[in-house]
C-alpha cells in the first residue's frame, strides 16, 4: 500500500486519481453486465420479430445487419469482462505514460539548460507554413520534440537517458523494468496489432501461456498482474524525482 506521509509530486496525485476513476467507472460496468446483457437481447428479440421478413432475405444491404443480431445473440458476459479490464488496463497504462511526460516537460521547462547540447534541425522544429521569432513557443517546440523522441525508446533506455541527463538517480530495480517492459509490449500489441500474438511478440514477451495467433485477453488477474509494476514504479521514481526537483512537489506547483 501506499503512503501519503511523503509529500508527491502533482503528477503522482493525478495517476492515482485518474487510475481511481476508472477502477470505479470499471466497477459499475461489471455491476450492471448481466441485467444489462438480458435487456439488450430481449430488445434484440422484439427487433427480430418486427423484421423478420426483412432479415431473412438475401438482400445485400441487410447482411451487417444479421451479422450483427448473431454476433449480439452470442456474446457472453465473460467476453464484455476482457473488454472492460482491457479498456481500463489501456486507460492506465495512457495515465503511467502521461505521468512521465509531464513530468519530464515540467523539468524541461524549468531548466532548459539540460537540453543545451542538443541539436535540432529546423524542420523538425516548424511547420512548413508557420515559422516564429517566440523563445518561448521554439523551446516548447524543442521539449516536444526531444519527449517524442525518448518515448520512442525502450523503458531500460529512457530510465538510462533521464538518470544521466537530467540527474534522476533513481535506483530502480532491473525486475520492476522488465515487468513494465512486458507491460508495454501488450498495450503495444492491442495499439497495432488488435490484442493478437505473433512471433515478434512472443520472442520479446517469453510467456510460454501464449501461442501465435491467440488473442491476449485481460481477466482481472491478468490486469493487476499488468498495472502492478506502475504502482510500485511511481511510489519510488517520485520519491527520488521530488528531491532533486522540490518545485514538482503538489503544493509548490499549485503557487
Amino acid at each position: 500500500m501506499r503512503t501519503r506521509e511523503n509529500r508527491h509530486s502533482i503528477y503522482y496525485e493525478e495517476y492515482f486519481r485518474t487510475y481511481s476513476i476508472q477502477f470505479i467507472l470499471s466497477k459499475m460496468m461489471l455491476n450492471n453486465i448481466q441485467p444489462g446483457l438480458e435487456k439488450y437481447k430481449n430488445t434484440l428479440g422484439s427487433f427480430k420479430m418486427q423484421y423478420e421478413e426483412k432479415i431473412k432475405s438475401s438482400d445485400s444491404d441487410m447482411s451487417a445487419l444479421r451479422f450483427l443480431i448473431h454476433s449480439i445473440e452470442n456474446i457472453e458476459k465473460k467476453f464484455i469482462i476482457f473488454e472492460i479490464y482491457k479498456n481500463m488496463f489501456l486507460s492506465t497504462y495512457v495515465a503511467f505514460e502521461t505521468y512521465l511526460f509531464r513530468c519530464f516537460k515540467f523539468i524541461l521547462q524549468k531548466y532548459p539548460t539540460i537540453l543545451s547540447e542538443k541539436q535540432f534541425k529546423l524542420k523538425d522544429l516548424f511547420d512548413s507554413d508557420k515559422k516564429t521569432a517566440d523563445s518561448d513557443l521554439l523551446l516548447d517546440r524543442v521539449i516536444d520534440k526531444e519527449l517524442h523522441d525518448l518515448f520512442y525508446k525502450s523503458f531500460k533506455q529512457i530510465l538510462a537517458y533521464v538518470k544521466a541527463k537530467y540527474s534522476i538517480n533513481h535506483e530502480i530495480s532491473s525486475d520492476l523494468i522488465k515487468r513494465i517492459t512486458k507491460t508495454r509490449l501488450v498495450r503495444n500489441q492491442f495499439l497495432h496489432s488488435g490484442g493478437m500474438v505473433n512471433h515478434i511478440f512472443l520472442a520479446k514477451y517469453g510467456d510460454h501461456d501464449y501461442k501465435v495467433g491467440d488473442e491476449i485477453k485481460i481477466s482481472k488477474e491478468k490486469f493487476l498482474e499488468l498495472i502492478d509494476p506502475f504502482e510500485i514504479f511511481i511510489q519510488e521514481f517520485d520519491n527520488v524525482l521530488v528531491k532533486k526537483y522540490p518545485e514538482l512537489q503538489m503544493r509548490e506547483c499549485q503557487k
